[in-house]
């Protein structure tokens, strides 16, 4: 069942790059800028973190009002990021239902973007949890690698995660949770027209039905994703080193060219192969949880119903 149904989602979004664009403005806002912009960011080192913030940060006083204005600071921006980001993901997210899945005529009207917002934001409660289960023990081998790093060849960021894998198991599994919870609690809101509660405990129970074409749409999207995403951002890290080196290495004017040419093309094929994923998983799970009125009622349940 659930292949057919990843065929005909397939089907649907790929000859559509306008699809893909929506797609991908979604992704881009819900965190995706992260992945795909490591090419061409110099992310800090420990020591220009810790000159950023300064020598005299936490004292026997307590915190300095200069770190107190970084934290609070920080909370503001991550904050506003999370707000904006979530409605403009759930903005591309609407869009793409309302493309893929043609609804009866029954008078209902969509959920307005508020409300889906507010239904994005709490499916995310399973990967915060995920996140405030697991900070103290990052907290704690940050500082281990700070003071005695593990091996100094490599990024401190990979030596934190190495050495407490239990934690990115965890963070992994909130975020597939979260993942599921949202894509499902959405398309309940635009199927049944629910208040925010109501289509979160929907979702609930469509998932609790479903069990099975709920965890084959999860993991069949999950798992292209990574597969095609992360070779397309290891190419753009290849081909971004390639150009920057030809651009500090004195290289000739054609080489040069040549190789900021690679990277833009590389680094626009991992862009365009972001959003055909993002746009294919869309339309996945709004065949999956709301079914096809275009071609006759909704997507059989048969092998996924307990």
């Amino acid at each position: 069942m659930t292949g057919g149904l990843l065929g005909r989602a397939g089907r649907r979004v790929i000859g559509d790059p306008r699809l893909w664009a929506i797609a991908l403005a979604g992704f881009l806002a819900s965190g995706g800028i992260v992945i795909l912009a490591l090419p061409i960011v110099v992310l800090p080192s420990v020591v220009g973190v810790s000159r950023f913030i300064g020598p005299n940060a936490v004292t026997a006083a307590g915190p300095s009002p200069r770190f107190v204005g970084l934290v609070v600071t920080t909370i503001v921006v991550v904050g506003v990021w999370i707000l904006v980001g979530t409605v403009i993901s759930v903005a591309a997210e609407r869009a793409l239902v309302r493309a893929v899945v043609a609804r009866p005529s029954d008078g209902r009207r969509d959920p307005g973007l508020a409300a889906l917002s507010a239904i994005r934001l709490i499916s995310l409660v399973p990967f915060g949890l995920a996140i405030a289960l697991g900070a103290t023990r990052l907290g704690q081998v940050g500082y281990e690698e700070l003071i005695l790093p593990s091996d100094s060849n490599a990024p401190f960021v990979i030596r934190v995660l190495l050495a407490a894998p239990e934690v990115v198991a965890l963070l992994v599994l909130g975020w597939l949770i979260s993942e599921l919870l949202g894509s499902v609690s959405i398309r309940r809101a635009m199927a049944e027209d629910r208040g925010t509660i109501g289509s979160v405990t929907g979702a609930l129970r469509w998932t609790a039905r479903h069990p099975i074409r709920a965890l084959e749409v999860l993991g069949a999207t999950g798992l292209a994703g990574v597969l095609v995403v992360a070779p397309a951002s290891v190419a753009a890290v290849v081909a971004w080193s390639a150009a920057r080196s030809a651009l500090l290495g004195g290289a000739s004017p054609l080489v040069t060219a040549l190789a900021v040419a690679l990277f833009v093309a590389v680094w626009g094929g991992a862009l365009a192969l972001a959003g055909l994923v993002a746009a294919w998983r869309s339309a996945a799970w709004s065949l999956a949880v709301m079914g096809d009125h275009r071609v006759g009622g909704l997507v059989p349940g048969s092998g996924g119903t307990l």
